[in-house]
């Protein structure tokens, strides 16, 4: 038969991965040789040697991505035995019929509800069981052991079983274990008159509906914000990269996950964790507007970022249609050693480099607090491998950080996921003055300009919990900054090539569970213009549609009229926003006086809150000697920010 282009792509996609995974790797024991269920809880990842992945379903509600429930999918794991295999499998089908109820996970809401395809900006992982489960699951239990809990957290029920303290809100009911960062009662400011909150936008929430659930308003409720101190626990990206060294694959393999784009972010995902930069930023994101609240205005993190810090491309497909249900499948490793003891096939190789970049996908693109599990459908990003670059994987990986940012600032979250080292060189690269005087952060010196600033920088600092000087420190340079301390473009003189037009586009980004709006009006200035106001009679595309909104402690939803869908982005080309009345700025932190009126009348710019009477301060700053408190009053605050 004639080789046809249908049967010449067939030959290039992966063929029917459950069949080749049922003969060769997973053996199903019978009902009465089973074992008794393992303990619940996260299983650690574990390297490709021992367990490569266990495949689940997205649990988020709504998600698009979902045909059926997660109890539906097979869960396989590499390279195990078959006992070890159906323990795992028991253990995720325990905590699948625990979670199920309570988060939406179920058949019927992932099939019928069309106007939820995408969760707007929350991240799915408001679940403050699971925090509580995972809190062993990070960087701290590398340095700690396999026990599952740190030295500090010992130390710390130790002195709560010597003095215990009953905490509790504001209604009287106790503070969540996953909750313990917020304030006990008596550390709390009284409530206002009228039922006025501390630090609210002036306009009374009408921008910022989700304000009286962040942790912002938190801290500015707080007697003395030092005693509002939030360090996000995190798990290592690049660490859980170093359990699958690329080295150990073949030339075969290497060549296909080189050259499918994605390999540039496991390279430039290595910096450490800096927890006070990122927590201390994480407190200013405000989901409604997927933007950063600073004393000056706006601020976010944008495609052009996505290019020039970790080298993904940000034109592309989208990753973010709605896929068929696959099956899961398992993984193969170490082709390198397997080629030089009997050969390998060239399908072999195949499936060995789209485990891996699969691997990729959740250990550094879309990491959450599942660990090693990742939904199967992603499997048909890699149906033809020689089309993965053709994603938008720069856009994706911007919105499923923003949808991290937006549940790590809500009151009740402790951790946070997402790759985190792109906002942490995104700090370092546009905020220089907060952390010039940092020891713990250098210049790399093997850093080449015009290569991707992920590997620009080095942090040298520990990743010990007590930190809690460092973070007040830096919330309070951060709310005394100026917009001419800011680098808005530090590209200028390492970029190759023009900006890519995407960067004018105004709409969705999208990641297969989330997406986040993108507006480039509201950040001007990190454009090269002017920043301005919109004018009167300017309509947006997309409006706040508030009866579908909701925010609370735990976690917010943000929806828009008209609804978001795929097309916006499909159509993304004549979504470009009119820049020719747009200015460019000879000082890149200029912004006309009609701006700082419009942004302070919606905006929560400072995260300490400056009582309106002149020279009086009631959220007073931090009286630690290792922190430097501000002299100024509020009224030389405030025309320091007018003034800008």
């Amino acid at each position: 038969m004639a080789k046809t282009k249908q049967t010449a792509r067939k030959a290039l996609q992966i063929p029917n991965l459950v069949d080749t995974v049922n003969a060769k790797v997973y053996g199903r024991r019978a009902p009465e040789t089973r074992k008794s269920k393992p303990k619940k809880g996260m299983t650690p990842i574990r390297g490709p040697s021992e367990v490569s992945f266990s495949v689940t379903e997205p649990r988020d509600k709504g998600n698009e991505l979902s045909d059926s429930s997660e109890s539906d999918t097979p869960v396989v794991s590499a390279n195990t035995s078959a006992e070890e295999d159906e323990q795992e499998e028991d253990q995720v089908e325990e905590e699948q019929e625990e979670e199920g109820e309570g988060n939406g996970s179920g058949d019927d809401e992932d099939d019928g509800n069309e106007e939820e395809q995408h969760k707007g900006n929350n991240g799915g992982d408001d679940n403050d069981e699971e925090e509580e489960e995972n809190e062993g699951n990070d960087d701290e239990k590398d340095e700690c052991g396999d026990d599952g809990k740190t030295i500090v957290e010992d130390e710390e029920e130790n002195a709560k079983a010597k003095n215990p303290v009953k905490r509790v809100k504001k209604d009287v009911t106790d503070i969540a274990h996953s909750a313990r960062h917020v304030s006990a009662t008596h550390l709390m400011l009284p409530p206002l008159r009228g039922g006025k909150l501390r630090g609210e936008p002036r306009d009374g929430g009408k921008v910022l509906f989700g304000y009286p659930g962040s942790w912002a308003h938190c801290i500015s409720e707080t007697i003395d914000h030092k005693d509002a101190a939030l360090l996000f626990r995190y798990q290592s990206s690049f660490k859980k990269m170093e359990l699958w060294p690329l080295e150990g694959e073949c030339a075969r393999v290497r060549d296909l996950v080189e050259n499918s784009g994605l390999y540039d972010v496991v390279v430039n995902s290595v910096i450490a964790y800096d927890k006070v930069a990122v927590s201390s930023f994480c407190e200013r994101y405000h989901a409604e507007v997927d933007t950063f609240q600073l004393p000056f205005g706006e601020m976010a993190i944008t495609p052009d970022d996505a290019e020039q810090t970790l080298g993904l491309q940000v034109e592309g497909k989208l990753t973010g249609e709605k896929f068929k249900r696959r099956p899961s499948w398992n993984m193969f490793s170490g082709t390198e050693k397997k080629e030089k003891e009997g050969g390998i096939s060239d399908m072999e190789c195949r499936y060995a480099a789209a485990g891996y970049l699969l691997y990729v996908l959740a250990s550094v693109i879309f990491p959450d607090i599942k660990g090693n599990r990742v939904s199967a459908n992603l499997l048909q990003l890699f149906d033809s491998l020689e089309d993965v670059s053709k994603y938008s994987w720069g856009t994706a990986i911007i919105a499923h950080l923003n949808g991290q940012l937006s549940q790590g600032s809500r009151k009740l979250t402790s951790q946070i996921n997402g790759n985190l080292a792109l906002i942490q060189v995104w700090i370092y690269d546009h905020f220089p003055s907060p952390i010039k005087d940092n020891e713990d952060v250098e210049l790399n010196p093997k850093w080449s300009k015009g290569s991707p600033t992920g590997t620009k920088y080095l942090f040298t600092g520990s990743q010990d919990r007590e930190q809690t000087d460092a973070l007040i420190q830096m919330r309070q340079k951060i709310d005394n900054i100026t917009a001419k301390e800011v680098v808005f473009n530090p590209y200028k003189n390492n970029r190759v090539g023009a900006m890519e037009d995407v960067m004018y586009y105004h709409g969705p980004l999208f990641h297969p569970n989330v997406f986040s709006m993108y507006n480039p009006i509201r950040i001007m200035r990190q454009l090269g213009f002017i920043q301005d106001s919109p004018d009167e009679d300017y309509v947006p595309p997309f409006k706040h549609k508030l009866e579908k909104c909701e925010a609370d402690e735990a976690g917010i939803k943000v929806a828009y009229e008209p609804e978001v869908d795929v097309k916006h982005w499909n159509d993304r080309h004549s979504r470009i926003v009119d820049i020719s009345w747009w200015v460019h700025a000879d000082e890149v932190h200029e912004a006309t006086p009609d701006y700082v009126e419009w942004y302070e009348s919606f905006s929560h710019g400072r995260v300490i809150w400056v009582n309106p009477t002149p020279g009086r301060r009631t959220n007073r700053a931090s009286t630690s000697s290792s922190s430097q408190v501000d002299s100024r009053d509020a009224t030389s605050i405030m025309t320091l920010v007018v003034s800008i």
